[in-house]
């Protein structure tokens, strides 16, 4: 099955959250309703009297993974996966609010609108991606096309990010020692890349 996916460079990222401001932008959320944020992570590597500080961002939405946990969870089908993108889609017409979809997620990528009384979740900008009225440039999520230190990019073929096509592509963020992952694959195989090599 093809698979969109997205490539995040975590040394290039400058925490701008021009991202996030896009996202809300293109899709007129209300307040408090996240489909993309910025993470903020501090801590400190090395030992042995050596320890050196450290502080990076990294933006987070849904991770369209290969194997969803909130598909299966959602007991009243609002949630799917496209056969033909690898995009997570949300019916929230067929929504009941249970955020049973919420616990599924190991990434905490779903929101819920106190407004709507409904689950909220990035799209993928799929209403983007195949728009010919748009530039072939701009064809791409709100999000991507918006970040100016090129941290965040987007394939409609996750096999050629894992080939190079953005520079160094790992599934993991590498977490310095004693720092904990936000983002473990085993889970449920996100379709999302990371680099963390200023030089990409």
């Amino acid at each position: 099955m093809p698979q969109f996916g997205w490539h995040i460079n975590i040394a290039k990222c400058i925490g701008c959250r021009g991202c996030e401001a896009a996202c809300k932008q293109e899709f007129n959320l209300e307040a408090g309703v996240q489909r993309r944020r910025v993470i903020l992570q501090e801590g400190f590597t090395g030992s042995g009297g050596s320890e050196q500080p450290f502080m990076r961002y990294i933006t987070m939405s849904c991770n369209h993974c290969a194997n969803p946990a909130c598909v299966p969870a959602c007991p009243t089908a609002a949630l799917t996966k496209s056969a033909t993108t690898g995009l997570v889609s949300l019916d929230e017409s067929k929504c009941n609010g249970c955020k049973r979809c919420m616990a599924g997620c190991p990434y905490g990528a779903i929101q819920y609108n106190e407004e709507t009384k409904k689950v909220d979740k990035c799209t993928g900008c799929g209403h983007r991606l195949d728009n010919l009225s748009l530039p072939a440039e701009k064809r791409a999520p709100a999000c991507v096309i918006t970040c100016s230190s090129y941290a965040l990019r987007f394939s409609k073929d996750l096999t050629t990010i894992d080939g190079g096509a953005f520079g160094e592509a790992t599934k993991t963020t590498a977490p310095p020692t004693g720092y904990s992952d936000i983002s473990d694959p085993t889970y449920t195989n996100p379709s999302v890349r990371f680099s963390n090599k200023r030089t990409d």
